[in-house]
């Protein structure tokens, strides 16, 4: 009898006969080999390939984009990660090859080690090779065992390996920024980093973690993608086979423009994972809240050094207030104490001087009483005039007068030798023995130890270096004083200060450059005639020069004009070139004589 069989490919796409007897005819097998474009359908469907439709549409697009002249290699935007895709997928549509299905490894794919390679390519080998048939009855399909033959020589070498699974089973894609505002941030960014680490070409890649991970641990993560290293081979998407160069240029030629291409596709790649980490990074929970933590330590931080800072310069604005009090207090003190002197002096002498009646009008002696009011000290003075007996009393002061002022005298020729020194019984200094310097020393010893100062005439000599004895120095400190009253007596106007006060309402004051030097010719005819001192304003600026030394500098002319209201600074500086040029013409005179 004889069967008739009808075989058909099975439905799901599998090589296996299936037969299907009819009747009266003979049983016996036949291979058939799947083909048509429902079994491509289903094929590319299981493998995630794309069909013949897919990629003419693809390729359809890439055209018109190219006519309307966009660069998809050149443009930095996400259309370079969809270049990706869409080129692997086109690349795997033509190698219709499955390397790891035709070893039964599609499920590890690229995670599979070399091991399970060798294990997987020698089972199929046992399952497939042609002399495994047992009888001529069964069949081996040769073209299967071709396609094992390939995939194990393709995954066995590591350079093919690296170039086949560079473009096998991608997703390129990024999450956009919705996504990741939607979305919980790490169900969102684990798996796209999961899917970009199998790139790497460091083994130990760090986990992007949760939210409990120490903010050290987070930065580490971060770092490591920045500095990504990536071992992805863009050998597929080559554009040119050089097996086919008919020439050495020719094929010099090809590898140029197939390395060009591979640098393009290169930083298009380094581009998305930048995207992809910079855009993790602005989600980033963990790292929004370290910056708000950091920010807070930050302001904390500069209120912490505002407040010190204000109370440093409150401590010292206090130290200050404190010392300048304290100084002023012991300015007022010593004021006192300087006044309380003067008038204990000037009672002490004036007892003293009413002790006169007991030397039975002995003038010689009443001129020692004098001189001994002019030096002793108010304790001196007071045992003199309260002493029983005066006479004794004041050849007792006077003989210890005479052995301190020998005693001082012997100590200053010691120092600086007899010509230094003046004794007491040397020749008194005229006048044209005193120069400027002595005078400028003189008027320097008189501000710096004012009237009331205890043995200020001692103080002073000590002051100009005991150049002059003490009768000289008050015999020059008269004839100064007298010199100046004569000078006020002379130039004195009485309407003075009304006059002025009225040219200065209707005139205003005169300015004055603090940095200009006035130099005037008081013989200058044509020069305007100040107008006269009063005496009021010549006491004022005799205070006022004592006040302010000349150690002052261009400071002490300013200090001196503002003592005296009436005045400005260059009619100041006129009226003491004034006194200094009538002091010295004195001089000159007394000189002369």
């Amino acid at each position: 009898t004889h069967a008739m069989v009808l075989c058909l490919p099975a439905p799901d796409g599998s090589s296996d006969t299936v037969c299907a007897e009819i009747s009266g005819w003979g049983v016996y097998r036949r291979a058939v080999e799947p083909a048509g474009r429902p079994f491509e359908a289903i094929i590319s469907a299981k493998l995630g390939l794309a069909t013949d439709a897919e990629s003419d549409a693809a390729h359809q697009r890439r055209k018109d984009n190219d006519d309307r002249g966009s660069d998809s290699d050149d443009s930095g935007s996400d259309s370079g990660d969809e270049d990706f895709s869409s080129k692997a997928r086109i690349h795997r549509a033509k190698v219709v090859d499955d390397h790891y299905f035709f070893l039964g490894l599609e499920k590890l794919r690229w995670r599979a080690t070399d091991a399970d390679i060798k294990k997987a390519y020698r089972k199929a080998v046992l399952m497939h090779h042609p002399d495994k048939a047992s009888s001529k009855e069964e069949y081996i399909d040769d073209e299967h065992f071709k396609k094992i033959q390939s995939a194990y020589e393709t995954l066995s070498d590591a350079k093919k390996r690296r170039a086949y699974d560079s473009q096998d089973d991608i997703d390129d894609s990024i999450p956009s920024a919705a996504d990741a505002n939607k979305g919980d941030f790490y169900d969102v960014f684990i798996p796209v980093f999961y899917r970009n680490a199998r790139w790497s070409t460091r083994k130990k890649i760090p986990s992007l973690g949760d939210d409990k991970t120490p903010i050290d641990k987070v930065f580490a993560f971060y770092d490591f993608w920045e500095r990504f290293e990536s071992w992805r081979d863009f050998s597929y998407a080559d554009e040119y086979d050089t097996a086919d160069a008919e020439s050495r240029d020719e094929r010099r030629w090809m590898d140029r423009q197939n390395e060009r291409k591979r640098k393009k596709l290169k930083k298009a790649e380094r581009e998305r994972i930048v995207k992809l980490v910079t855009l993790a990074q602005k989600h980033d929970p963990r790292i929004k809240r370290h910056r708000e933590e950091e920010r807070a330590r930050a302001e904390a931080e500069k209120k912490a050094r505002e407040e010190e800072r204000l109370r440093k310069e409150e401590e010292e604005r206090v130290r200050k207030q404190k010392e300048e009090e304290a100084a002023r207090e012991k300015e007022r003190q010593e004021k006192l104490q300087r006044e309380r002197e003067k008038k204990r002096l000037k009672k002490a002498r004036g007892s003293a001087r009413a002790r006169k009646a007991d030397l039975g009008g002995d003038s010689e002696r009443e001129a020692l009483v004098e001189e001994l009011c002019a030096k002793l000290s108010a304790v001196e003075l007071e045992e003199l005039a309260g002493a029983t007996d005066f006479a004794s009393a004041l050849d007792t002061s006077l003989h210890a007068l005479r052995e301190r002022e020998e005693a001082q005298q012997q100590k200053l020729e010691d120092k600086y030798g007899p010509s230094r020194s003046k004794g007491q019984g040397a020749k008194a200094c005229t006048d044209s023995e005193w120069t400027e310097t002595d005078l400028s020393n003189l008027a320097k010893g008189f501000a710096k130890y004012p009237s009331g100062t205890g043995n200020r005439w001692e103080k002073i000599a000590a002051f100009m270096e005991h150049k002059f004895t003490v009768d000289n120095i008050i015999a020059k400190a008269r004839e100064v004083k007298r010199s100046e009253a004569k000078a006020v007596t002379k130039n004195f106007d009485a309407n003075a200060f009304e006059r002025s006060m009225n040219a200065r309402k209707t005139a205003g004051r005169v300015g004055s450059d603090i940095s200009r030097r006035y130099d005037i010719e008081l013989t200058d005819d044509k020069a305007e005639a100040p107008s006269p001192w009063s005496q009021d304003e010549q006491r004022l600026l005799e205070a006022a020069l004592k006040t302010y030394p000349a150690s002052l500098g261009k400071e002490r002319w300013d200090k001196i004009a503002a003592a005296i209201p009436t005045r400005s600074k260059r009619e100041c500086v006129v009226r003491f070139k004034e006194l200094a040029a009538l002091v010295k013409a004195r001089k000159a005179a007394a000189s002369g004589k």
